[in-house]
């Protein structure tokens, strides 16, 4: 019984924490996420090339 009751608590737990992160991200897809981090990453470059 306990452990029902703790398997309850985790799942419910996991799928708070999956809605908070999806409410939060606002609701961006991954192409869109990988999108701005190649460019974030692309403009550091440039600035470190720049630099050199």
């Amino acid at each position: 019984m306990n452990w029902l009751l703790s398997a309850a608590v985790v799942i419910v737990t996991f799928l708070l924490c999956v809605w908070i992160k999806a409410t939060l991200s606002g609701h961006r897809s991954l192409s869109e996420v990988e999108e701005d981090v190649k460019k974030q990453a692309y403009e550091e470059f440039k600035h470190r090339l720049n630099q050199s």
